[in-house]
């Protein structure tokens, strides 16, 4: 998810039209970008991930666990 995010702030014109907004509002106004459209691609993203963290929350968690278990066998805490 980080990565699809990354991805979209750096390689996509929305990306970089939300950069613009967010550094200089009346800039990237003058430079013909439509900041209402922005905001409200942002808005709708803003709302879209807290469904899909949810959705996604467990089998998440478990490939966490699992990583961490095959990197470090003995678990986060450690052992001696």
């Amino acid at each position: 998810m980080m990565s699809a995010l990354h991805y979209l702030l750096q390689a996509t014109t929305l990306g970089k039209a939300m950069r613009a907004t967010s550094d200089n509002r009346q800039l990237a106004m003058v430079r013909g970008i439509n900041t209402y459209v922005v905001g409200l691609a942002m808005e709708i993203g803003i709302f879209a991930i807290p469904g899909l963290s949810a959705t996604y929350r467990i089998p998440v968690a478990f490939v966490v666990l699992l990583l961490v278990l095959l990197v470090k066998p003995e678990g986060i805490v450690g052992g001696s």
